[in-house]
């Protein structure tokens, strides 16, 4: 029997996996060509060490989501990992890929690596950073698993201590992201050695209490989401209260409501987590009225006419 969409366990694709990479505009270093044609040296530093940074920038309607967020934090990790890259260059050639894609409704993933230089652990002086730039469609959520929630489950936080880095050595969350899927479910909540609650492997955790949202304060531990940004001032301009800590483990199965924000989810609904009820098992008010908010955002970005994407 097919399980059903609240309990399929495998999250968001970023790209469609059916997509020949043929077809995908990217753009290496400035120079536009099929993201198929793309070359990497094996030297490279994100080959050898991960050495790297991303973004991922939703795409409503041709138009790019929040990106002078992305930029932003695009420019703090640059700074963060003292790589030396041109972000205003990078601007631009998102904006020519994403014109040349024909991309409606999907993503633009950007990576800027150090460089290619020999292997060697500290950072080597006059390293050329490559960014690469590509705009893919995705595979959206149906609105039968926005209706009615997800599963996950929780996890040890087994990863490095600067998680506030959108870098790109992401074994530790793939570990997790794995062991969530083996159980069939959506996602994994990580839970650092000192009890809290951190993230999902590639979302933001939020919970509700007593009407309250509660969220993790900006930390190495989690990466400040644009997202979060979001949903953070849709609760501000609907009064809905704000408390920025860490859930404790201890907490987080007493909650009312729990829900993911992402790029690529925006928020949904936490409906069960290790087997166990959130609240009345259903999405709750609070994440309703999120969802209708994006709704609104995502129509304002996407109207009709430009909906159909090809």
């Amino acid at each position: 029997m097919k399980a059903s969409s609240a309990t399929s366990g495998h999250p968001d694709q970023v790209t469609n996996p059916t997509h020949d990479a043929r077809q995908i505009v990217a753009n290496w270093n400035g120079q536009q060509m099929p993201l198929a044609d793309v070359k990497v040296s094996v030297l490279d530093r994100a080959f050898t060490f991960g050495d790297s940074i991303y973004e991922v920038v939703r795409i409503y309607g041709g138009q790019l989501f929040r990106f002078s967020d992305h930029l932003d934090r695009m420019r703090n990790g640059l700074n963060d990992l003292k790589i030396k890259a041109d972000v205003s260059e990078i601007e631009k050639n998102v904006r020519l890929t994403l014109a040349n894609s024909g991309v409606l409704d999907g993503i633009v993933y950007i990576q800027v690596t150090r460089g290619e230089a020999p292997r060697q652990h500290r950072y080597p002086e006059n390293c050329q950073p490559n960014v690469l730039i590509y705009a893919d469609r995705i595979q959206t959520i149906t609105p039968q698993v926005r209706a009615e929630g997800v599963k996950v489950i929780t996890h040890p936080d087994i990863r490095w201590g600067r998680n506030d880095i959108k870098q790109t050595g992401l074994t530790a969350n793939c570990i997790v992201a794995q062991a969530a899927a083996e159980k069939n479910c959506r996602e994994a909540i990580m839970i650092d050695a000192q009890g809290l609650v951190t993230e999902g492997s590639h979302t933001t955790i939020f919970g509700v209490k007593s009407g309250k949202l509660i969220v993790p304060p900006p930390s190495p531990k989690v990466l400040p989401g644009i997202t979060k940004i979001q949903v953070l001032e849709f609760a501000q301009s609907m009064g809905i209260e704000v408390e920025r800590r860490f859930i404790t483990a201890e907490e987080l199965f007493g909650l009312d409501e729990v829900f993911l924000a992402g790029t690529t989810c925006e928020v949904l609904a936490v409906v069960s987590i290790d087997d166990r009820a959130v609240g009345t098992g259903r999405p709750g008010p609070v994440l309703t009225r999120l969802e209708k908010a994006f709704e609104q955002v995502i129509r304002e970005h996407a109207p009709p006419s430009s909906s159909a994407n090809s």
